[in-house]
C-alpha cells in the first residue's frame, strides 16, 4: 500500500503552479469521491497502472515522455477515457447521469490547455442516453447481467454517438478533426459487432488512418483474409511483410506496428528480432521513438527489479549520481558534522513536488559545510524517479536516493513513513533530532534548522 499524501500539504495543491516538464498532473477537486484511475504512458504497457484518487490521495503526478491515456471505470456503467500530453494539469470533477433510475457521478476532465475541452468529456454526453464507444467495447464480453446492450442496442448506440457528435459540432464545442474521428468510431463499432466490412485502405482519411481502433480492426480483418492464426504474431508479421498486396506501404506499416506491439507484450524475447525488421522498413520517427523510449525504461527498471529480487538489498539506498548502493546509516555517518535534512518523497506525490522549489531555495540560505539535504524516494518505478530528478533539476545534487523495496523495508517501518512529504532532521553527531519536522512552508522548517545551526544563516541571503 502506498504512503498517503500529507494532507496538510495538499491544501495548496490546486492553487500552486507546478513547473512540470515530462509529466501530467491530476488533481481530484471533490475529495468526497473515490475514483480508480487506470493510465498508460505507452501502448506498450501490458497492464495499465492503477491509482486511487480520494481524500487520502487527492493528486497524482505521472511521468511521461509523450502522452498519458486515462481511463476511469464505474462497474458496468461507464468507461470514461481521455488522452493528455506532457505538461498538462488536469482537475477531475463529477457530474451526475441517470442510469436506470440511479444517479451516478460521472468523472469530468478539466484542463486549461485546450481550445475544445469538451472533447475530453465526449463520453459523458454520449452516456446520458447510451454507452459510449469505449464502454460498449469494454463490456461487450461481460455476462448478460451487466451488458448495456440489454437496455441500449448496438443501433441505438451507433445513432447516439453520431447524433451527439453532430450536436456538439454544430455548437462548435468540438473540432472538425475530433468530430470526424467520432463518426469513424461509430462506423468501426458497428462494423465490428455486425461483421460488416469497412474499406481496407482509408489512408486519405485521417479519422481512419490515424485511428487506433481502425488499425486494430484492419489488422484483425487482414488476418482473417489470409487465414492467419491471430495468436501467432511473429508468423503474421512475416507473412504480411512479404505477401500482403491489399494495403499501401503506409497502412501496412501501421498494421505491422500493431503486430510488433503484440509481439512486445506477449513475447519480449522475440521483440529485438522483429524490431530490427520493422526499422528496416523505414517507418516514421514517431513510431521508432515510441519503442526506443520504452526499451530505455525497460532497461532501467530491469536493473531495479533485480535489486528488489535480492533480499539482501531490501532497504538499501540506490544513488542517482553513481548507481551505487548505500546503507542509510552510512549516509548519515558520511555527513557527520552537518545538520542533515532527510526528505522522504515520491515522483507521483504532488505536495512533495510543490515543496521542492522551496527546499532548493532554503538550501542556498545555509552554509553547505554545515547543512545537507538528502532526498529518499519511495517510488516503485525507478525510471519515473529519475525523470522527476531531472525535471526538478536535482541531478547536480549528490545526495539523491531511491529506497529499494521501500514499503517492505525496515527503514520505512522504523520511521513510520505513513505520509509524504516527510522530513527527518539529524544533528551534527548523526542523532535524530526530529522524526516529523515541520513544513517547509511559512519558513517553519527553515527556522527549525536555523535554531540547531545556532542561527548561522548566510546573512547576505536572508
Amino acid at each position: 500500500m502506498e504512503s498517503p499524501i500529507n494532507n496538510a500539504a495538499t491544501k495548496t495543491v490546486i492553487k500552486a503552479a507546478l513547473p512540470v516538464k515530462n509529466e501530467v498532473v491530476i488533481i481530484l477537486k471533490d475529495t468526497t469521491q473515490n475514483l480508480r484511475i487506470n493510465y498508460r504512458t505507452s501502448s506498450l504497457e501490458i497492464l495499465p497502472n492503477v491509482k486511487q484518487l480520494n481524500k487520502t490521495f487527492p493528486s497524482l503526478i505521472i511521468a511521461t515522455d509523450s502522452i498519458v491515456s486515462l481511463r476511469i471505470n464505474h462497474s458496468y456503467i461507464y468507461a470514461a477515457s481521455a488522452i493528455f500530453y506532457k505538461g498538462d494539469t488536469i482537475t477531475v470533477t463529477t457530474k451526475n447521469i441517470n442510469f436506470q433510475g440511479e444517479t451516478i457521478s460521472y468523472p469530468i476532465f478539466n484542463s486549461r490547455n485546450y481550445k475544445y475541452p469538451t472533447e475530453h468529456n465526449f463520453n459523458y454526453y454520449v452516456s446520458q442516453k447510451t454507452p459510449s464507444f469505449e464502454t460498449y467495447r469494454a463490456y461487450s464480453l461481460m455476462s448478460k447481467k451487466y451488458q448495456w446492450k440489454h437496455i441500449a442496442t448496438l443501433e441505438d448506440t451507433y445513432k447516439n454517438i453520431k447524433n451527439t457528435a453532430d450536436s456538439l459540432f454544430k455548437e462548435k464545442a468540438i473540432s472538425n478533426t475530433f468530430y470526424k474521428t467520432q463518426l469513424a468510431n461509430a462506423e468501426i463499432l458497428k462494423a465490428k459487432y455486425t461483421k460488416q466490412d469497412l474499406p481496407l485502405d482509408k489512408t486519405t482519411d485521417q479519422s481512419y488512418s490515424n485511428n487506433k481502433y481502425y488499425i486494430k480492426y484492419l489488422t484483425d480483418r487482414l488476418l482473417a483474409h489470409y487465414n492467419l492464426n491471430p495468436r501467432n504474431n511473429e508468423q503474421n508479421f512475416n507473412y504480411i511483410t512479404k505477401h500482403d498486396t491489399l494495403l499501401n506501404q503506409q497502412t501496412k506499416t501501421k498494421v505491422l506496428d500493431q503486430l510488433l506491439t503484440s509481439i512486445y507484450l506477449a513475447k519480449k524475447n522475440s521483440f529485438p528480432t522483429y524490431y530490427k525488421k520493422f526499422k528496416d522498413l523505414k517507418p516514421s520517427k514517431t513510431l521508432i521513438s515510441k519503442y526506443d523510449v520504452i526499451i530505455e525504461n525497460d532497461s532501467i527498471n530491469k536493473k531495479y527489479k533485480k535489486l528488489i529480487a535480492n533480499s539482501n538489498h531490501k532497504g538499501e539506498l540506490l544513488s542517482y549520481s553513481n548507481d551505487q548502493l548505500n546503507k542509510f546509516e552510512d549516509v548519515i555517518k558520511n555527513n557527520k558534522g552537518k545538520i542533515i535534512l532527510v526528505d522522504f518523497w515520491a515522483s507521483w506525490c504532488v505536495p512533495c513536488r510543490i515543496d521542492i522549489p522551496e527546499l532548493k531555495k532554503m538550501k542556498t540560505e545555509f552554509d553547505t559545510s554545515e547543512f545537507i539535504w538528502v532526498t529518499i524516494s519511495i517510488d516503485e518505478d525507478i525510471s519515473a524517479w529519475k525523470k522527476a530528478i531531472e525535471s526538478e533539476d536535482l541531478h547536480l545534487k549528490k545526495e539523491n536516493y531511491i529506497l529499494i523495496d521501500a514499503k517492505n523495508s525496515q527503514l520505512y517501518k522504523n520511521f513510520e513513513v505513513s505520509s509524504i512529504p516527510r522530513y527527518l532532521i539529524f544533528d551534527k553527531e548523526g542523532k535524530l533530532l526530529e522524526s516529523a519536522a515541520p513544513s517547509v512552508k511559512d519558513n517553519q522548517l527553515k527556522e527549525f534548522i536555523s535554531l540547531h545551526l545556532n542561527n548561522k544563516i548566510l546573512a547576505s541571503k536572508t
